[in-house]
């Protein structure tokens, strides 16, 4: 599972932005090129100053217990 995960996260991170609402270490997730977010609030703040046009994002709440569904 932990193979899998690193491989995700390393194949969105070509394109997509990625923001990590409520981080513990907010230094180690600049250092994986992240966004780090105080809460899911700063995140959407975050996201919609970057990305005014955007018209959706991804939230995954539990990464480690569930997928996304777009």
């Amino acid at each position: 599972g932990g193979e899998q995960r690193a491989l995700i996260i390393a194949r969105a991170l070509k394109e997509p932005w990625i923001i990590v609402a409520g981080a513990e270490n907010p230094t180690l997730v600049r250092e994986c090129k992240m966004t780090p977010a105080a809460d899911i609030d700063a995140a959407i703040r975050i996201a919609k100053s970057k990305f005014p046009q955007a018209t959706s994002a991804v939230v995954v709440p539990d990464p480690f217990t569930m997928l996304p569904s777009l």
